[in-house]
């Protein structure tokens, strides 16, 4: 069990997203925003529930599916008959690395802004323990992307509530994600010049083990709206190969051993053996 803790970022006043000065960390997000959060936090440990239950309904009717791209032992799968609205692309890879491995490496704020290219602020904005006996790490957390596809796609920012937890009955890691502004009135305008993006319900993944446990199979749900000017039919072109890069450039950057992580401390029933996973525990 986590402890709850708040780790909340202190904050300067608003300022217009339309101004040429560089926002501070700091400045991000709002203090007092961050306190209605943690104000809410059995409303929204429902509402993560919810998440969690759409996650799955979406990921496991593999009938609706149809495969669209594949690339770098990656398969993106879209729905059968899209039209162009937001994003909903399925992503499936496997990976030689157990499920807690691979979600502890994703669930890592060090390092993220080196690794990968394309995201220029990762930060934890607040930690939040909403379900002590399920919860692996439940945070509001602030990601800025850089442009991408040579700038097709301008930068964007996606302020997000995240729940993670083990379904100990078949070893599967969950992670929950959802943006603020689908629980909230009254979200903050961004100060770094961004287009602010959208998190839908329904967004995460699973972590499933392959291999006897040696191996994991990530099925990756993605549901978000980048916004901005530019036409769904455009957007919806240029993700697949976007998702394909990023699963890939994960499995590259564990395999590298670059980027040494901490493993989350757990504590779960394989068969009948116990393991209790320490947390200065590193790969």
């Amino acid at each position: 069990m986590l402890a709850s803790l708040r780790q909340a970022l202190p904050s300067l006043p608003i300022r217009s997203s339309k101004g040429d000065v560089e926002a501070k960390e700091e400045d991000l997000v709002p203090e007092e925003f961050v306190q209605r959060v943690l104000k809410r936090k059995n409303e929204l440990n429902e509402h993560l529930r919810k998440n969690d239950a759409a996650l799955r309904v979406h990921i496991e009717d593999r009938k609706k599916w149809v495969s669209i791209l594949e690339k770098h032992g990656c398969s993106v799968l879209s729905l059968k008959n899209k039209v162009n609205t937001h994003c909903e692309f399925l992503t499936v890879i496997e990976y030689p690395w157990s499920p807690h491995e691979v979600f502890s490496f994703i669930r890592t704020f060090e390092h993220r802004t080196t690794w990968d290219k394309n995201v220029s602020k990762h930060i934890r904005v607040a930690e939040i323990c909403i379900d002590k006996d399920t919860d692996l790490g439940s945070d509001l957390t602030y990601t800025r992307t850089k442009p991408i596809a040579r700038g097709v796609i301008s930068a964007r920012s996606y302020l997000n509530l995240r729940k993670g937890y083990l379904d100990d009955s078949t070893g599967t890691f969950v992670e929950s994600a959802v943006s603020v502004e689908e629980l909230f009135d009254g979200c903050p305008e961004r100060v770094d010049n961004t287009q602010a993006a959208t998190m839908f319900f329904g967004s995460g993944g699973l972590f499933e083990p392959i291999n006897g446990g040696k191996g994991c199979r990530i099925s990756y749900l993605t549901l978000t709206d980048p916004r901005g000017w530019l036409p769904h039919k455009v957007v919806n072109k240029v993700m697949p190969n976007e998702l394909a890069r990023y699963f890939k450039l994960i499995r590259d950057t564990i395999a590298s051993k670059k980027y040494p992580f901490q493993m989350i401390p757990i504590k779960y029933e394989v068969g009948e053996e116990t393991r209790k996973e320490k947390q200065d525990d590193k790969i």
